[in-house]
């Protein structure tokens, strides 16, 4: 019973550590304002512009590159700004958010700045790992 209890924990434990990636043309995102799709991310311009997603977990990154580093965004989880981030000009992954209780959260990423700040692109969402989730489920499988 217990081989097919640690095979079980370690089957599952798998998939939680595995990040979830919400690619730019995913239908996940809610996008709101002017957003030009091209090849392979979306085009934030104009002030206002957002994207927004549900999750469940603890935290939340993206991939953004912004054409002069001028740019900054409000990171809005659950209605409340979390976060304000700068992007630069060089593509790379961002720390939206982190170490929230793992429940299901509304994330908007949200322009601030003016169109002659220049273009921001957007590539993805990323969950972070789900460290909790496997703690969570070690502790329930050892009780039984």
């Amino acid at each position: 019973m217990k081989k097919i209890l640690l095979l079980l924990l370690i089957g599952l434990s798998g998939r939680v550590y595995a990040q979830k990636i919400v690619r730019f043309n995913d239908t996940h995102i809610q996008y709101m304002g002017r957003i030009s799709k091209l090849g392979d991310a979306a085009e934030f311009s104009w002030p206002g512009t957002s994207a927004a997603i549900n999750f469940n977990g603890s935290g939340m990154s993206a991939i953004l590159q912004d054409e002069h580093g001028l740019n900054f965004y409000d990171v809005v989880v659950d209605g409340k700004v979390m976060n304000i981030i700068h992007p630069d000009s060089v593509k790379r992954s961002y720390r939206l958010v982190a170490n929230l209780p793992v429940k299901n959260h509304r994330l908007v990423l949200f322009k601030r700045t003016e169109w002659t700040m220049g273009k921001t692109w957007f590539d993805q969402f990323r969950r972070e790992k789900e460290d909790a989730d496997v703690v969570r489920l070690m502790t329930i499988h050892a009780a039984k």
